[in-house]
């Protein structure tokens, strides 16, 4: 073959190359970007995760302090409907007395 006919056949292989060039850097690019964009994407799905999780906890933590608070009412109530709690207000606040006890009143003021 004579050097002119050579000549097509490595434009031909040269252009090929090229082609071959083009593709690779479009196809890394295009991995990037994806990759890029998945990345961003599950960074944002993870901050709403990490969110949700504090609210969570917020919530857990106000549910144990209503729990308690919940217990302490309710020994209050079983307090207040306890003969011990009727006799003290008996006594206290309507000044009366329990059958034989007898009232001193001290006058030396």
């Amino acid at each position: 073959m004579s050097k002119r006919q050579n000549q097509p056949q490595i434009r031909n292989q040269n252009q090929h190359q090229k082609g071959k060039r083009k593709r690779s850097i479009f196809l890394r690019v295009f991995l990037v970007m994806f990759f890029c964009a998945v990345g961003i994407g599950c960074w944002g799905e993870y901050q709403e995760y990490q969110t949700i999780q504090e609210q969570r906890l917020a919530v857990e933590v106000q549910m144990k302090a209503e729990e308690d608070r919940q217990a302490e009412l309710e020994a209050k109530r079983e307090y207040y409907e306890s003969d011990a709690y009727i006799a003290e207000v008996a006594r206290e606040q309507l000044g009366l007395l329990k059958p034989g006890e007898t009232v001193y009143v001290n006058r030396s003021n």
